[in-house]
């Protein structure tokens, strides 16, 4: 669908277009990354594959994944907001366009989540390890 097509979308005063075009290039930087790596897995020169996956993936989570993050906290504040719901309303396209960006940010909250809850099992699988250990030492002592 051409982008064309979603002109009535420039009538709303919140930046849906830019922030749906955005998220786009987000998800590409993350197809490319893909790309990459398994180029780079490929032509790896003698170094250890998993090496150069860690060097890429430590990349793109502090170039990417972070202004991701940004960016669906970005889309909430106007998403949710009065202009926001009124542009759901002001042409089909917008209605389009709003509920694709309600999806993407859904997709966000998943995302987020998932992550939330690995590094919320570190940290307790952390403490109880570092709570065992320690009571170990101290029956040793």
């Amino acid at each position: 669908m051409p982008i064309t097509r979603y002109r009535e979308g420039m009538m709303c005063k919140t930046p849906i277009i830019i922030w749906l075009i955005v998220a786009a290039g987000i998800y590409l930087a993350s197809l490319i990354r893909n790309i990459i790596v398994i180029i780079a897995i490929h032509n790896n020169d003698g170094r250890s594959p998993k090496d150069i996956k860690q060097r890429i993936e430590f990349l793109y989570i502090c170039l990417v994944m972070n202004f991701e993050v940004a960016w669906l906290i970005y889309g909430n504040t106007f998403h949710y907001s009065r202009d926001g719901i009124a542009c759901m309303n002001l042409t089909p396209s917008t209605h389009q366009l709003w509920i694709l960006m309600m999806l993407i940010l859904g997709i966000g909250y998943v995302v987020m989540l998932l992550y939330g809850i690995v590094i919320l099992a570190i940290i307790i699988g952390g403490t109880l390890i570092m709570c065992c250990y320690r009571d170990q030492v101290s029956e040793i002592n």
